[in-house]
């Protein structure tokens, strides 16, 4: 894998908006890696190079969201990469970047990926308040 690609990592458990994420993902030119629960997603994580965002439900059967991000960010590897929960309810989690309430239109999955995908200073962002994005058309 070449050292430029822009990895993103999408969990989500419906399989439909999974795939919708990672076909208008790839489009974008991002290199798109998917898993249906948190378990799994741990699992790709030691397969993949480390993403520039994870994009994470949180309401998922085996391991929900919640769980997968505190075992995230305990380690050191994985501490600043931006997450940005995609839910339908109301999220509170730590140390998130963003959110996007389902249902969502493409662009704004689109611009919240391209507007948050890490870079050197993206562990300065995690430090501040999350940034939200509001629900469309779409997905």
């Amino acid at each position: 894998m070449r050292g430029t690609e822009k990895v993103v990592l999408v969990i989500e458990d419906d399989f439909d908006i999974r795939d919708a994420m990672q076909e208008v993902l790839q489009d974008e030119g991002y290199s798109v890696f998917t898993a249906d629960n948190g378990a799994a997603a741990l699992d790709v994580l030691g397969r993949i190079p480390t993403p520039g965002l994870v994009l994470l439900d949180l309401m998922m059967p085996e391991m929900d969201g919640h769980q997968f991000l505190e075992i995230l960010r305990e380690d050191p590897r994985f501490r600043n990469v931006p997450v940005v929960v995609v839910s339908a309810g109301i999220t509170v989690a730590p140390s998130i970047a963003g959110y996007i309430k389902k249902p969502f239109d493409t662009e704004v999955l689109v611009e919240t990926v391209g507007r948050l995908y890490a870079s050197p200073d993206s562990s300065r962002r995690l430090g501040e308040r999350g940034s939200t994005a509001g629900s469309g058309t779409g997905l």
